[in-house]
């Protein structure tokens, strides 16, 4: 289990760099200034249908954001698999500290 949560991270490490490349080839392809702000998470998937640099970028924070959050939930599935009810529950309630701080971390 330890290697496939391992291979998760690798993989949003390296989408999440490839993306976040991908938007900068295409600033200075078309020659755009860099964002400076991040778009709503709503507009980001209309820029990167719009192949705009600035959704390519925060498309890779968000995927860089997401990978540690599917590192807990495949720590949590994981503890469960060995019957460690104990991590389980301490995992579950870092997922929860997770959710509620997207949730209400606006700002």
């Amino acid at each position: 289990m330890n290697e496939i949560v391992h291979g998760v991270l690798i993989i949003g490490l390296a989408t999440s760099t490839a993306l976040m490349l991908l938007g900068l080839g295409l600033a200075l392809f078309y020659q755009r200034d860099l964002p400076t702000a991040v778009p709503n998470i709503g507009d980001v998937l209309g820029r990167v249908a719009a192949l705009r640099p600035s959704g390519f970028l925060a498309l890779g924070l968000l995927v860089l954001i997401a990978t540690p959050i599917l590192r807990v939930v495949g720590s949590i599935g994981a503890f469960v698999y060995e019957r460690d009810w104990r991590f389980a529950a301490i995992t579950s309630l870092v997922l929860a500290v997770l959710a509620v701080s997207l949730l209400f971390g606006r700002g």
